[in-house]
């Protein structure tokens, strides 16, 4: 019932936490560079000096109403859109419980994904667990500690999330169109972005993680569920000669776009991922550096309902990797 009244409000909201601390941002940095503007050539005055004191006052202010602004309008959406998911949830529990059809044949899956600063994710991990495809205990405290609520504000981002891929997109990766309802993590505690649908077992879904901002771009590691537990992988470039199917590929973006359009996306996709593993991730590299790669995830369905969970690390592109539990 609270997924429902989440996606629910956030549909009728248009709420989005990174866009509202986006949006915020500029904001705060209008005001505060107009206020700061204002105040620094009404004091530069004194000295003679209204221009330079102006400018002075406008980078001060403004950086701080970036902040400001930021926090403030991320704040007051987020409690707009708690009050909203409060009230539809009692309302609902009030009043008579709708019956939901479901076609026959049709299993409901999920798709639980969460996008970490590089260092909270490497944080959890020993350095055994950094071998790819390693499983321990600390990824699964991680996901713990993000189900509980209680990560550090700073290691989620906020600003990427996880949509189904449109139907040109998931037709080019021999994968099933579908309608998912999905909900935005980000919100205070909430930190999961989650996917929920229905689908016939052995069919194909993808989706697509692209971010919002241009900083972090670069994905440096990724966590996968499997039937036990979630595993860590490093998304490499396949080898030119003796590849198997991985659970993580990279490959350029531009690449990627060029095999969707020409149709051979999907015998690629087929060579280089794992289908028997229930989740896989193509990382495509954007080729302007500048800006952030594109996740694509590949969800294999299950024969029953399953719920299928990806942690993503992002960092700096080219960011030193001096230490060696970081390379």
């Amino acid at each position: 019932m609270r997924f429902d009244c989440a996606v629910t409000v956030q549909h009728a909201q248009s709420f989005d936490p990174g866009a509202s601390l986006g949006n915020g941002s500029i904001m705060g940095a209008a005001a505060g560079g107009a206020t700061g503007g204002s105040l620094g050539a009404l004091f530069g005055l004194i000295g003679d000096v209204p221009g330079a004191a102006a400018a002075v006052g406008a980078v001060f202010l403004g950086a701080v109403g970036i902040v400001a602004g930021g926090l403030f309008k991320f704040f007051a959406d987020t409690s707009a859109y708690d009050r909203g998911v409060t009230a539809c949830v009692a309302a609902r529990a009030a009043s008579s419980p709708t019956a939901t059809s479901i076609t026959p044949g049709l299993v409901e899956y999920r798709l639980r994904v969460l996008s970490l600063h590089h260092q909270a994710f490497t944080s959890f991990l020993s350095t055994a667990e950094l071998a790819d495809g390693a499983a321990g205990p600390g990824l699964p405290r991680l996901a713990e500690v993000a189900d509980a609520g209680t990560l550090e504000r700073g290691a989620v981002l906020v600003d990427r999330h996880v949509t189904a891929a449109t139907e040109p997109v998931a037709r080019a990766f021999g994968a099933t169109p579908l309608t998912a309802r999905v909900k935005l993590g980000g919100a205070r505690g909430d930190y999961w972005d989650e996917a929920r649908w229905f689908g016939k077992p052995g069919e194909r879904t993808v989706w697509v993680v692209t971010a919002r901002n241009r900083r972090p771009q670069e994905v440096r590691r990724i966590a996968l569920s499997d039937a036990t537990a979630l595993a860590h992988y490093r998304p490499l470039p396949q080898p030119l000669f003796g590849a198997v199917p991985e659970a993580t590929i990279a490959i350029g973006l531009s690449y990627l776009l060029y095999a969707q359009d020409h149709d051979t996306a999907r015998a690629w996709v087929d060579r280089a991922l794992d289908r028997s593993r229930g989740i896989g991730a193509i990382v495509g590299e954007n080729d302007d550096r500048v800006f952030a790669d594109r996740v694509y995830l590949v969800v294999n369905h299950a024969v029953s309902a399953a719920t299928y969970e990806a942690v993503l690390a992002w960092s700096q592109r080219g960011e030193e990797r001096a230490l060696p539990r970081e390379r």
